[in-house]
């Protein structure tokens, strides 16, 4: 799958996640098509990840908190410290 990074600056990717995170009917509509891997940062494919296996999950946004707990739970440190 193609990065959106060869179309798209890490500035939009990351308007794109904080749009997923604050609009409830934009991630609806998107759902079925994001994918983590189109994502350059390991953080941001990370988080896109758990944001859509949570909706799946529990057909809800995760709150702030949820990924809060979540991202305390990464063992990489490298990782962790990117968010």
């Amino acid at each position: 799958m193609e990065k959106l990074g060869s179309k798209f600056s890490t500035s939009f990717q990351n308007k794109v996640i904080s749009s997923i995170l604050s609009d409830r009917s934009f991630t609806r509509q998107i759902y079925d098509i994001i994918k983590p891997e189109y994502f350059d940062a390991e953080s941001a494919e990370w988080l896109v990840k758990n944001i859509l296996k949570y909706m799946h999950e529990f057909e809800k946004m995760p709150t702030l908190d949820v990924l809060k707990v979540k991202i305390n739970t990464i063992e990489r440190d490298v990782l962790k410290t990117s968010f």
